[in-house]
């Protein structure tokens, strides 16, 4: 049995709040940082890449039932539900408004 990916999260926040947990509950686990997320954390004191969390494969099982418990309890105190599919959306509409200023701002600068 060896080490394994449990999940991937966004931020480090999430990434503590998991990691904390797990360890309540006797599961011995990690996380490390994506591509250059421990420099972007130094440098600027937060990461874009986020974390991966390392659990031992023998503790599988138990993690994703407790991971499940708790996005379960997040989702009924936010009153949210996280949909990984907006997101995309959301960026593109903002990346079009972002385009369009740009290009009002060079008809005036030119005319």
């Amino acid at each position: 049995m060896g080490i394994i990916k449990l999940i991937s999260t966004e931020n480090k926040m999430q990434a503590e709040l998991t990691i904390q947990m797990l360890k309540e509950n006797g599961i011995n686990c990690y996380y490390m940082e994506n591509g250059a997320g421990s420099y972007m954390n130094i440098t600027s004191g937060f990461s874009v890449f986020g974390q991966e969390i390392f659990i031992n494969e023998e503790d599988k099982d138990k993690a994703e039932e407790l991971i499940n418990i708790f996005n379960e309890k997040d989702r009924e105190t936010t009153g949210q539900q996280y949909n990984k599919k907006i997101r995309k959306p959301i960026l593109v509409y903002l990346a079009l408004i972002l385009i369009m200023f740009i290009i009002s701002i060079a008809f005036v600068i030119l005319s």
